[in-house]
């Protein structure tokens, strides 16, 4: 029987080492598996289409492209629509696009004598990183709805063929998720500093109300950090040169004695895969929120 997956932010990063990742672990498996890439830039899924099918023995019918920007609502609501034309069923369903934009870093933080904190800001981004959120056309805070609110949106217009195809839903998320960015009075973070560790928490929360909501008609939620890895959205947060002179190196000493460093996309993926496979239960007896 075929199968689909269907990941969002497919085109680079994590999303695309998931794409990877699941035809490697389908062929071995022998499972026919299909892949939507949903991605906001129409050229850019090309060519990770093209990418997958010269590395993959794959046929180009089992790799489908569907554009979706999840700051757009207008942009969401088209996405879904096509989906449900197109798709009956939906096995995995990937909620994996978002952004961290950044416009500062505080390097004067890492000249501390407390390693402790080194690690931490190496870990979470916590402090170093200066965001800078601004207004979808929406009128949304660009963090929470790329991160958070367009997905919910997927999950809601595409309910009734998740509960059809008892489908697992797998959100990405970090280990930036920061209880104390969060506030109930303030769900889009406009009076914060830290939308994107706000953001990620919302998403644990939300992701154990879904699982008491849906379980029992066959859905499952997960999010999933897959620690630190070295993609397109970490090297937007600083200079490449910082990252590969000074802060990779760091890195790779420090993963010596943390797993958290997974640095390259496929490692990160795993976590993700490995929800892909696990046994569905009640959500009430296996935590929903998982570590790389």
């Amino acid at each position: 029987m075929e199968q689909l997956a269907i990941i969002t932010g497919a085109n680079t990063g994590i999303g695309f080492a998931l794409a990877q990742r699941l035809l490697e672990e389908s062929a071995e498996s022998k499972i026919c598996l299909n892949i939507c890439l949903s991605c906001r830039n129409y050229d850019k899924a090309v060519r990770a289409k093209s990418l997958l099918l010269s590395k993959y023995n794959c046929s180009a019918n089992q790799i489908f492209i569907e554009t979706v920007d999840t700051s757009s609502i207008q942009s969401v609501l088209k996405f879904t629509k096509a989906i449900k034309e197109k798709f009956f069923k939906i096995d995995y369903f990937y909620l994996n696009a978002g952004i961290m934009p950044v416009s500062k870093v505080d390097f004067s933080l890492f000249f501390t004598f407390n390693l402790f904190y080194v690690i931490k800001i190496l870990t979470t981004g916590c402090d170093i990183l200066k965001q800078l959120d601004e207004d979808t056309q929406d009128g949304m805070k660009s963090v929470f709805q790329t991160n958070v609110f367009g997905h919910i949106i997927m999950i809601f217009e595409l309910l009734e063929i998740l509960c059809k195809s008892q489908s697992k839903v797998i959100f990405t998320g970090s280990s930036a998720a920061r209880e104390d960015s969060f506030s109930i009075d303030d769900i889009e973070h406009r009076f914060g500093a830290d939308p994107y560790g706000s953001s990620k928490f919302l998403l644990d929360v939300l992701v154990i109300e879904l699982n008491r909501l849906f379980n029992s008609k066959g859905v499952y939620f997960y999010t999933c950090c897959p620690g630190l890895v070295m993609s397109q959205v970490t090297y937007n947060l600083m200079p490449y040169w910082v990252w590969n002179l000074i802060l990779v190196p760091i890195i790779r000493l420090v993963r010596m004695f943390s797993s958290f460093y997974t640095l390259d996309p496929l490692n990160g993926a795993e976590a993700l895969l490995y929800l892909s496979m696990i046994r569905k239960c009640d959500q009430r007896e296996r935590p929903s929120v998982f570590g790389g």
